[in-house]
């Protein structure tokens, strides 16, 4: 294969993309992603104010991208409904669904209330079953399809020091959609999966973040989460655009049902991980310090 032809596999030209919480954070980043390669894009969130300015700056980032928006509100049925079925009438159909944006109310279980719980379940949940459900019938039809849902690496590890009893929850419930709905529509040329993502530096995670640096040291807060990760840092929203860029394309024509680790190695460490010192680069150490130890 030629360099070229690598590159034509990425090719997102003629396709439509839907987005939710695309207004901002790593959903902005999965749209513009997406809209770099060719892609017409929908933004969908629930602040028209917010998904006004992301789409003029979307434009002025990606110079000829076809970029729209619309209203969603994840918790409510009826404008999940809405949207899906406007965004079919105005894009012709939708061909890669990328389900990014979340709602977490933070309860232990002591604090459970029916009423945060099912709200929960229907933003993270029950609304990407049907968004997946509506669009599918498009891509049913070009025997072509991408579906990429937004977890969390929460969906497989827990923390009696965080109320996430809920959160972890649907998050796991997502997951399995994912691979159910990979094995349904995988023969109709479709592919279903989601990313479980670490901590990346978004308006989300600041505020996470916040909340634990009222009773603690914020630095400490942000240091320990980093140390939690192989890298050693938390993610860029820019990390997330190579994989959304080839689950999305051709390129990943045989990736599906893949629950997919995007955390910088949180997953895989043991804990609790100390926090060391930052080694020095290659070209920092003297003649005297590189060799074999005495």
């Amino acid at each position: 294969m030629s360099q070229a032809q690598g590159y034509e596999t990425f090719d997102l030209t003629g396709k439509s993309a839907f987005v939710t919480g695309g207004s901002m954070g790593l959903g902005y980043a999965m749209a513009r992603a997406l809209a770099r390669y060719g892609a017409k894009v929908m933004l969908a969130a629930r602040r028209e104010g917010r998904l006004q300015e992301a789409a003029e700056k979307l434009v002025a980032e990606v110079p000829g991208a076809e970029v729209s928006y619309i209203v969603l509100d994840l918790a409510i049925p009826a404008s999940v409904d809405t949207a899906a079925a406007q965004a079919i009438s105005k894009l012709g159909g939708v061909d890669i669904f990328v389900g990014n944006a979340a709602l977490e109310i933070q309860e232990s279980i002591g604090e459970l209330k029916q009423a945060s719980c099912a709200a929960m379940f229907q933003a993270n949940v029950t609304a990407n079953l049907l968004l997946t459900q509506a669009f599918a019938v498009h891509m049913r039809e070009r025997r072509w399809g991408r579906v990429i849902l937004s977890s969390s690496v929460m969906a497989n590890l827990a923390s009696p020091n965080e109320r996430l009893s809920t959160y972890t929850s649907v998050k796991g419930a997502l997951d399995s959609f994912t691979y159910t709905a990979a094995a349904e529509l995988g023969r109709d040329g479709i592919t279903v999966n989601s990313l479980n993502l670490g901590v990346f530096v978004t308006e989300m995670s600041n505020a996470v973040l916040d909340a634990g640096a009222r009773v603690e040291d914020p630095r400490e807060v942000g240091a320990a989460y980093a140390s939690m990760t192989c890298l050693g840092r938390f993610g860029k929203v820019e990390d997330i655009e190579g994989i959304t860029r080839l689950l999305a394309s051709d390129a990943g024509a045989y990736i599906t049902g893949a629950n997919l680790a995007i955390d910088g190695g949180l997953s895989k460490l043991v804990r609790p991980y100390p926090l060391r010192p930052k080694r020095p680069a290659a070209t920092d150490r003297s003649p005297a310090s590189s060799g074999s130890r005495s």
